[in-house]
């Protein structure tokens, strides 16, 4: 599988290109091109081609036998080249016939690495598996969005709250299930690797409170559509639940001495990950109230911001990490790439959180919002060909024992 680790960089970067693209449509519309079309491309290829593979490539290579991986890397091809159809699919087509048939191909293939994954780790019992076990579990719940969509779409209901309601039900098992567990995942795997010493019994109590506030907290995500009071309550009350995740993971944090232990490039991203998700968090208990579910839903930009806050803030910083610490990339100039790489992702989430009162606030500056998210957006572009190109593919022994 280490043949395969410089593939999720690749469609990082071409993932980037979709994002410079779509960013410039802002500045400069493309005639004859279909904006949702090319959006459905660049969230398939960063959901997929980027996040899915690198957490696929981490579990297979920690926890799964050499002699257990050739089932494992037939599937990982499999998925590459669906992940390639749907680049080429969604921009032309959007949820069309074939775009719809390779995703849904690629479910199948996902949800068999999920139940070989499971079968195979069985035996297993680190706090890191636990967490790979759940992030699984949650992306074979999340299924059930993409699936719904089949039937709205048949039935005429493509503009309606339930088209709505599905695709942000895929959105939160995937943001907040999936991708959040998975990277919690490599993230104790790497304080396994390094001797680290935490509490494992408090760890997996983190966990179990992230797993039980996922479920409801679904409901932040639809009370844009007022659906009652009920259902305000019931997101309060997984929104007071992940603030207590964030306190009990601070306070774990700190007990942790990371500076001692892991390298000078990854600092900076643990700081903007645990920034990032405690604004998260904190965001989404707010989001239970319906003046703030309202407003959110009605400024597309902060809706952007906020999707963008988990997704690079804390998602692919920690990913990132995987890859400094397993020895993937290393290079004199990584600091400083990682530094442009955070003054990209910052100054995009502050251009477009300001960006609905932008002539209120900046009324005598010339240049727009849209023409700067756009230079930022060219900044994280550079860097994630920077990452692919001095990404390399051999690590020490030492780092591929299972454990």
């Amino acid at each position: 599988m280490l043949s395969y680790i410089r593939l999720p960089l690749l469609f990082f970067f071409l993932a980037s290109l979709f994002g410079i693209f779509l960013r410039w449509q802002f500045v400069w519309p493309t005639p004859g091109i279909t904006y949702a079309y090319f959006l459905h491309g660049h969230s398939h290829t960063m959901f997929l081609g980027w996040v899915f593979n690198v957490l696929y490539i981490a579990y297979t290579i920690t926890y799964i036998q050499p002699v257990d991986q050739k089932i494992f890397k037939i599937l990982f091809v499999l998925a590459q080249l669906l992940v390639v159809a749907m680049m080429i699919s969604f921009p032309i087509q959007g949820y069309g016939t074939y775009s719809i048939i390779f995703s849904t191909l690629h479910t199948f293939v996902a949800l068999s690495f999920v139940i070989l994954f499971l079968k195979k780790t069985a035996s297993l019992s680190s706090t890191s598996v636990w967490f790979a076990r759940v992030s699984l579990i949650f992306f074979f719940i999340s299924t059930a969005g993409p699936f719904s969509l089949g039937y709205i779409m048949a039935n005429g209901l493509g503009q309606s709250q339930w088209y709505y309601f599905s695709i942000y039900y895929y959105l939160h098992f995937q943001y907040n299930g999936f991708f959040m567990f998975g990277v919690f995942s490599i993230f104790f795997h790497l304080l396994d690797t390094k001797q680290i010493h935490y509490d494992i019994q408090k760890a997996k109590s983190i966990g179990r409170w992230m797993a039980i506030a996922c479920v409801p907290a679904y409901f932040l995500s639809v009370l844009w559509a007022r659906p009652g009071l009920g259902y305000n309550l019931i997101a309060g009350l997984a929104g007071l639940i992940q603030l207590y995740v964030l306190a009990s993971l601070i306070a774990f944090i700190m007990k942790l001495q990371m500076t001692q232990h892991f390298s000078r490039p990854s600092y900076p991203l643990l700081v903007t990950a645990l920034l990032a998700f405690s604004i998260k968090t904190i965001l989404q208990f707010l989001s239970a109230f319906p003046s703030v579910a309202a407003l959110a839903y009605e400024l597309k930009p902060i809706v952007i911001a906020y999707l963008h806050l988990i997704l690079i803030g804390v998602i692919t910083a920690l990913l990132l990490v995987w890859y400094i610490e397993k020895e993937f990339l290393y290079h004199k100039a990584l600091p400083g790439v990682i530094a442009t790489f955070l003054i990209g992702f910052i100054g995009s989430e502050i251009t477009l959180v300001l960006q609905p009162w932008w002539s209120s606030f900046l009324p005598d500056i010339r240049v727009t919002p849209s023409q700067i998210i756009f230079l930022f957006s060219a900044i994280l572009s550079v860097c994630c060909f920077l990452f692919l190109y001095t990404c390399k593919t051999e690590i020490p022994d030492k780092n591929q024992k299972p454990i």
